[in-house]
C-alpha cells in the first residue's frame, strides 16, 4: 500500500492514503524520539524516511531479483531479520558531524 501511495499519480488518492498514515507516522515519530533522545527530531524523521524506503524496496524484492542478475535469494523470515538488524543499527547510530552541524 505504501508503494502504491508513493507511485500513485492521482493526487486525491495520494492525499487519502497520506491522511490514513499520518497518525501512524506521528505515533512512530514520537516513540522513536523518546527511545532515541540523542537524536534531533529532524534526524529521527530522516531515519524513518530511509527505513520506509528500505521496506518499500524490500516488498518489491521478487521483481528486483528478476531484474538484477546475481541478487541473492532470501526467504521472507531472512529478509525480515535483515531489515530489523539494519534498522536497529541505523536508528541507534550516533549523529555524525555533518548531521550535527546541519540539524
Amino acid at each position: 500500500l505504501v508503494g502504491r501511495a508513493i507511485a500513485e499519480p492521482d493526487e486525491k488518492l495520494r492525499a487519502i492514503i497520506r491522511d490514513i498514515f499520518a497518525d501512524v507516522f506521528r505515533r512512530y515519530t514520537v516513540a522513536f524520539m523518546r527511545a532515541l533522545p540523542d537524536l534531533t527530531p529532524d534526524e529521527v524523521i530522516w531515519r524513518m524516511h530511509f527505513m520506509i524506503g528500505a521496506m518499500v524496496f524490500t516488498v518489491a524484492m521478487p521483481r528486483v531479483q528478476q531484474e538484477r542478475p546475481g541478487m541473492p535469494k532470501a526467504d521472507p523470515e531472512q529478509m525480515l531479520q535483515r531489515l530489523i538488524d539494519f534498522f536497529a543499527a541505523g536508528m541507534r547510530s550516533p549523529m555524525g558531524e555533518t548531521t550535527q552541524r546541519d540539524g
